[in-house]
């Protein structure tokens, strides 16, 4: 969930965004990938969200979604820097909000990832050749 952009920011309200148990604002600074010197100014309006652009058309086969391949942008977002399976796709940098794949195939990077009602990566099927 996108940190807000003023006000008062916690090393708590930190840690909660990037997942991360540490108290030390330097290591949550490197894992936010900001360098020194810290300061928790650097956090207003900070997302630990990754963006993704998939293909706006949905596929009912993957092969079909992998000969489309790219089109329109869909951005979709996760708490995760590399998708696999089982990680949950959502429609804003909160991820507040799972965004409804309905079971079908959507393109990105050369892969077609299945995507469930709830956003859930079920399947994943690379462009190139294989699983």
């Amino acid at each position: 969930m996108t940190l807000q952009t003023s006000g008062p920011i916690s090393i708590g309200n930190i840690r909660t965004e990037l997942g991360s148990s540490s108290g030390s604002l330097r290591t949550l600074s490197a894992l936010a990938g900001k360098s020194t010197p810290d300061a928790i100014s650097e956090f207003y309006g900070f997302s630990a969200a990754t963006e993704y652009e998939f293909s706006v058309n949905a596929f009912s086969d993957p092969n079909d979604s992998c000969s489309a391949g790219f089109s329109e942008p869909l951005r979709l977002y996760a708490s995760v820097s590399e998708l696999s399976f089982g990680d949950r796709l959502y429609t804003g940098s909160n991820l507040e909000t799972p965004f409804n794949g309905g079971g079908y195939w959507w393109f990105y990077d050369s892969v077609s990832y299945q995507i469930d009602t709830s956003g859930n990566i079920q399947d994943i099927v690379s462009c190139k050749g294989g699983k």
